[in-house]
Order: structure tokens, then sequence, then C-alpha cells
């Protein structure tokens, strides 16, 4: 994306989701830099 519209986007891998937002909770996630958002994928009961 960020090559076509200019978007700066991260993804996160599941073993890098507790260091950027401090739970296990979810598999990933996309991080936009530009609007300061983070999409996270998986989210599951225990």
């Amino acid at each position: 994306m960020s090559g076509q519209l200019g978007i700066e986007t991260r993804l996160i891998p599941r073993s890098g989701i507790h260091s950027e937002i401090g739970s296990d909770r979810f598999h990933g996630g996309r991080v936009d830099a530009k609007s300061a958002v983070l999409h996270v994928d998986g989210d599951h009961h225990q």
C-alpha cells in the first residue's frame, strides 16, 4: 500500500505483537503510522 497510495503501514507478526502492545491476545496486526492506528487480527477468548 505504501508505494501506491502513500500510506505508511507495517505488519506486526504474532511474535512481535507483545512488544508492540503488551499483550499476547492477538495473532498479529498492522500499524498505520500516519493515523496512529493499530489493526489487530485474531482476537480470541481464553
